[in-house]
């Protein structure tokens, strides 16, 4: 299986470099060249927004980008693949925001739903605490739907062990986007 990376920088207000117009000349002046003006290229400040679940400390941990330092574009792509590789987060966006002395950059994130609730349902062949092992999904972690459906293909292998090859397996979620909770069935 393949998995991609989905984010998205957004650079808000012209990030191009440029001097004010010169005064006007009288006709035969020859104006003097003016030293481009360079304006700062630092972070001043990281906002992370969204968080409900994982504290700021943690995602601010997770990137390279740091207060004080160069904004630096690949360092900024490299930080949203750091926090979707930590199975976190749905959504990832990084902005970034000019201001007089540098740069401002907010971070929103959406973040996966806690397991509220693992129910298991018309299994009589095996013991609800051995499928449980079997699933490696916990009640109060994160949601991982990959996880979801390893657990499923091995409820499965272990009834077609015990001779049940056509057994049918299915899971379903149920989620509450209001308080970030996961019923998993």
């Amino acid at each position: 299986a393949t998995f991609g990376v989905v984010g998205l920088i957004l650079f808000q207000g012209p990030l191009t470099f440029w001097a004010e117009e010169a005064p006007s000349q009288s006709p035969g002046e020859t104006p003097a060249p003016a030293p481009p003006e360079e304006k700062p290229n630092k972070i001043l400040e990281i906002q992370v927004r969204g968080n409900q679940i994982i504290s700021t400390a943690v995602i601010l941990n997770q990137m390279q980008s740091r207060k004080g330092e160069r904004l630096v574009r690949e360092t900024v792509n490299e930080d949203i693949k750091r926090l979707y590789g930590t199975g976190y987060f749905r959504d990832i966006q990084i902005e970034v925001e000019e201001q007089p002395q540098g740069f401002r950059l907010i971070v929103s994130v959406e973040e996966k739903p806690i397991v509220r609730q693992i129910i298991l349902d018309g299994h009589s062949t095996f013991d609800e605490k051995d499928l449980r092992k079997v699933i490696k999904i916990l009640e109060g972690q994160i949601l991982d739907e990959r996880a979801l459906k390893e657990g499923v293909e091995a409820i499965r292998k272990k009834y077609g062990s015990k001779g049940f090859r056509f057994v049918e397996i299915e899971s379903e979620v149920d989620v509450n986007e209001k308080i970030k909770e996961a019923t998993v069935f």
